[in-house]
């Protein structure tokens, strides 16, 4: 393939890219606006920040790779904006994988914890590749920034990836206890149980599915970051988080929804249980007053 041909190739992928990522974007945006009746929800707020800013990265990103800034002057027009959509996009996508933590009941603790490594990546990862990539920008013949870009990027980037499997692995042991205690419960209380059981099982496999479709689309993005193709990864960070985005959008209705009806069947089960309490007190006493007469009637005669 020829210089040409490749960096057409290059230049073809860099707008089909950006344009399925905004689609993608503005498409969970639209559903979530008319979807939820709250918005001050952690859940909420996250997720329309990571919307926004992948929208505002994937731009940004255009107009660094085909310079629609103009000179080298105006380059932090594009990087500042560039910066600040990464933020979004990232640790905007990390708390939304967190909000639902709490759905499942996770303990505070554990929830402090991962909300604590949330925050230390923000602060360990974003910001010193921020102060790079601007400087690196900046300052394009200095080896210094240069290549001290090259080492903390991949870096970052195997960083957020591993923050992203602990939060999918820490949301399916939770999901398969939540499971499994509605499957017991409406067992012992003889309440739709093969139905339940297969919506829990359902809801376990789907979830499982796309915590691995997120999985393989963060080892595609680390493997071209390794490698170093600069002119796709970028790109295809933005595309990676629409789909992650879209894929976490449909857990969570799924996830909603079963705890809706599971809450509902905890409660048919917790009133069935208190009637059987009623019913047996009602007939202890029956017997007691019965044993009492009999006792009264041995004594007459």
């Amino acid at each position: 393939m020829t210089p040409s041909a490749a960096q057409m190739a290059q230049n073809y992928f860099q707008v089909g890219a950006t344009s399925v990522g905004i689609f993608n974007c503005l498409e969970v945006l639209v559903i979530t606006l008319t979807t939820f009746k709250r918005y001050n929800t952690v859940y909420c707020v996250s997720l329309l920040v990571a919307c926004m800013g992948t929208i505002i990265f994937s731009l940004s990103m255009v107009a660094l790779f085909f310079e629609l800034y103009g000179d080298n002057a105006n380059v932090l027009r594009a990087v500042v904006p560039c910066t600040l959509g990464w933020w979004g996009m990232v640790t905007g996508f990390a708390m939304t994988l967190y909000s639902r933590l709490r759905l499942l009941g996770v303990p505070a603790k554990h929830r402090r914890k991962i909300l604590f490594l949330i925050g230390f990546n923000f602060l360990f990862c974003h910001i010193p590749t921020s102060m790079f990539t601007v400087l690196e920008r900046v300052f394009p013949n200095s080896s210094l920034w240069v290549d001290g870009y090259a080492v903390i990027e991949p870096i970052q980037m195997t960083l957020f990836a591993l923050q992203e499997i602990l939060l999918g692995l820490v949301y399916l042991v939770y999901l398969r206890k939540v499971s499994l205690a509605c499957t017991v419960t409406n067992t012992s209380s003889m309440i739709s149980t093969v139905e339940s059981t297969r919506d829990a099982r359902a809801l376990l496999w789907h979830s499982m599915s796309a915590n691995l479709v997120v999985l393989v689309l963060d080892v595609a993005m680390l493997m071209v970051e390794y490698v170093g193709l600069y002119g796709y990864q970028n790109m295809m960070k933005g595309l990676i988080y629409s789909l992650k985005l879209k894929f976490e959008f449909f857990v969570l209705n799924q996830l909603a929804v079963f705890m809706k009806e599971a809450d509902g069947m905890l409660k048919v089960s917790h009133a069935k249980g208190v009637q059987g309490v009623e019913q047996m007190q009602q007939e202890e006493t029956k017997r007691m007053l019965e044993d009492s007469r009999a006792r009264t009637l041995s004594r007459v005669s």
